[in-house]
């Protein structure tokens, strides 16, 4: 069971893994064992959750970027 549970979590995204880890209270210990594998494997905690806070600032910025561009565009008409 531990082999499935750690090719299931290879597969999720690394945001994905993160959610799974702040919500893992209800996760077996061979669950959580599983999951610890993997984050290890794709660096640990700290090194996924910088990466998904790029992320998030990176869909922030191109947010701001395309409401920019909207009223950029609205100036021209």
């Amino acid at each position: 069971m531990l082999k499935e549970l750690i090719e299931r979590y290879q597969s999720s995204s690394e945001s994905e893994l993160i959610n799974i880890y702040n919500n893992k209270e209800g996760y077996t210990d061979e669950a959580k064992k599983a999951l610890q594998i993997v984050i290890e494997e794709k660096g640990g905690l700290r090194v996924l959750q910088e990466r998904h806070q790029n992320l998030i600032e990176i869909e922030e910025e191109k947010g701001i970027a395309k409401n920019d561009a909207r009223i950029w565009f609205a100036q021209l008409l």
